[in-house]
């Protein structure tokens, strides 16, 4: 079977391919460019398909060495400030899922938490995408939720401590 210049939907390259329709997602989620106003270029799309996982598009592998290599998995449209702004809120978000999958503690994350906020203030200012003060605030509560917590473990005696039994 012939295919076309462009699949007209996700569902059309997922059905030629014989990809799930899931798989399609992930690689708009991912930043394939092969997306374009609702259309998917089949040889963009299949070229990024066929690149290693672990190398980025069109980098000199001799740069990097092992994990070294990056990888972007937001979409990059440079033109648009709230996809700056997005890259940017990554940086939290990543912290946040470190900290959910207990891969860092909540006294890692808020110290962590503390320098990185200002920091990614700083570059949306730097990148012309600067953080609302309400933008701000949530990061800033983001935070302070965390070391609440933190406060309320500390405070909190366990059964067996300080003469208290079970």
């Amino acid at each position: 079977m012939d295919l076309p210049e462009y699949f007209d939907s996700q569902a059309q390259a997922a059905a030629m391919l014989g990809m799930s329709i899931y798989e399609i997602k992930a690689a708009k989620a991912r930043g394939c460019l092969a997306f374009r106003g609702g259309r998917i270029r089949r040889k963009e799309f299949l070229e990024w398909l066929n690149e290693p996982a672990d190398s980025p598009s069109g980098a000199d592998v001799t740069d990097y060495e092992g994990d070294e290599w990056p990888r972007i998995s937001n979409v990059v449209a440079w033109p648009y400030k709230a996809c700056r702004r997005e890259m940017l809120f990554s940086l939290i978000e990543y912290l946040e899922k470190a900290l959910k999958d207990d891969q860092i503690s909540n006294e890692e994350f808020c110290d962590m938490g503390e320098k990185t906020v200002p920091l990614v203030v700083e570059l949306g200012r730097i990148w012309a995408a600067p953080i609302t003060e309400k933008q701000q605030a949530r990061l800033q509560k983001k935070l302070a939720r965390v070391q609440e917590k933190r406060l309320q473990r500390v405070a909190t005696p366990t059964p067996g401590e300080n003469g208290t039994s079970a």
